[in-house]
């Protein structure tokens, strides 16, 4: 009778620790990753505490039959385990509050840290940019358009347009900057075959950091896009400082393999 007893309510405390364990590690992946923590791991955390509380109470409920040294046994082992789910829960919540104020900070820093940049539907209409319709190479016209446009001065303006380091890439289509600094981390800019600025939506990337002492890490970042979607950027952080060199890899719209551009950054002048 002890031991049915003793099983009651096991499973739905084993689904209770099961849940809460998914929702924290959901949560630590978050804030190892540098990411903001969303609902969705607090909502499992809260799941499994009010699911193992259900299972702790249906099996306190069986409890008053058994003898009074059994039951004050049980109770103790309960108060234990209450006291670790519970500590649990305190750590999930205090992730949750550190990864909104992380993201508070970091968002306004972002916001300091954005360059204004004016993307038109002319810009995104010409070669290279999202709205460009490619005319047939047998439509004569569509073929002295292009041969016109690409001939034009404005495509040959090979010049960085923020102080970073300026790309053209290999399918002649776009143009690239990217921009190292300590405070705002590394920002990716794109511009159509004219270089005019065009949004930054249709692009995938990531960096390789490797700094020039043997005593700091290399780093690796995914590239995100920033809130008005005009550039792609990430930052580097506090374990490497320059100088440094950073392998950029970008995803090109019309690439299934990205393609590889070296830029390297100085040491901070004094």
């Amino acid at each position: 009778m002890s031991a049915a007893m003793d099983r009651r309510g096991a499973k739905t405390r084993l689904i209770g620790v099961m849940i809460l364990f998914l929702g924290l590690l959901n949560a630590m992946l978050s804030w190892r990753g540098g990411f903001a923590l969303n609902t969705f791991p607090v909502v499992l955390i809260g799941a499994g505490l009010f699911i193992y509380t259900i299972g702790a109470i249906r099996r306190s409920a069986g409890q008053g039959s058994e003898p009074r040294s059994t039951a004050r046994r049980v109770s103790r082992e309960d108060s234990a385990r209450t006291t670790i789910i519970a500590l649990c829960g305190l750590l999930g919540a205090g992730l949750f509050g550190w990864s909104e104020g992380h993201a508070a900070e970091t968002s306004h820093q972002h916001a300091q840290c954005d360059i204004p940049v004016r993307v038109t539907d002319e810009a995104e209409g010409k070669l290279g940019g999202a709205l460009y319709v490619e005319r047939s190479s047998h439509d004569h016209a569509g073929a002295q358009y292009t041969s016109s446009k690409m001939k034009g001065a404005p495509h040959m303006v090979h010049k960085s347009q923020h102080g970073g380091a300026f790309f053209m890439a290999p399918n002649k289509l776009h143009h690239l900057e990217g921009l190292f600094s300590a405070e705002c981390g590394f920002r990716l800019f794109f511009y159509n075959a004219f270089t005019e600025p065009i949004a930054a939506g249709r692009f995938l990337g990531f960096i390789w950091v490797t700094p020039n002492s043997e005593n700091e890490p290399d780093v690796i970042r995914f590239l995100k896009i920033s809130k008005n979607g005009t550039t792609l950027w990430a930052t580097i952080g506090d374990e490497i400082t320059r100088p440094l060199d950073i392998q950029l890899y970008v995803a090109f719209p019309e690439s299934d393999e990205p393609q590889l551009f070296n830029i390297s950054v100085s040491a901070a002048k004094n």
